[in-house]
């Protein structure tokens, strides 16, 4: 009869591989959340917060942005194009009547990430806006046209994201903004990446 070569294996000979299998998985995860968060070509966010105008008295501000992203500076750090509409309900004091109104900001600018970790980042931006701000007055006896007023404004703005699922972030987000409209901002915001 020939020789038996065959080895059986021990109880521990098969952890080994178990164990390589386990770290490919979490491997695969953390790329897969990487992927996740650094893979925002397009996004949408919409914030809700509160806000202070100068000569105005705002009740808060919900917007809405949209960002397309234009170039990667690296792995972690890429720069987007966005577009921001932000109406915010005032009220306030102009030649002694009271008014109240719709305050509508249009702004175009650029978007800075930067990449903290597989689910985090943090951003900035800076943004030029235009404003139309239509108001009427309180009193309905003394009612005639309303009016309306065009203001530009400078914003820089900065905040951060975590991503809670692969594509949905949340963070907050602090704004100043500056020029023939001054205003101060903090909110929270929701991303969408697409």
């Amino acid at each position: 009869p020939g020789m038996d070569l065959s080895v059986e294996a021990g109880p521990g000979d098969a952890a080994p591989s178990a164990t390589k299998d386990e770290a490919s998985t979490a491997t695969v995860a953390e790329i897969s959340a990487t992927a996740s968060a650094s893979d925002d070509k397009l996004y949408i966010v919409s914030t809700l917060g509160l806000l202070a105008v100068q000569g105005w008295h705002g009740r808060g501000m919900n917007d809405l942005s949209i960002g397309l992203k234009l170039i990667n500076l690296s792995d972690k750090l890429a720069v987007a194009g966005t577009f921001r509409y932000a109406p915010i309900e005032v009220s306030a004091e102009i030649d002694g009547r009271s008014v109240r109104g719709i305050l509508e900001g249009y702004h175009v600018g650029a978007n800075g990430r930067y990449l903290l970790n597989s689910r985090a980042s943090v951003n900035g931006s800076v943004e030029i806006g235009y404003h139309v701000a239509h108001v009427e007055p309180v009193d309905l006896f003394a009612r005639d046209d309303s009016d309306s007023d065009n203001l530009v404004g400078l914003s820089f703005s900065a905040g951060g994201d975590y991503f809670l699922l692969p594509k949905f972030a949340m963070g907050p987000k602090l704004s100043f903004m500056a020029g023939q409209i001054s205003s101060v901002y903090l909110g929270v915001g929701a991303k969408f990446v697409f």
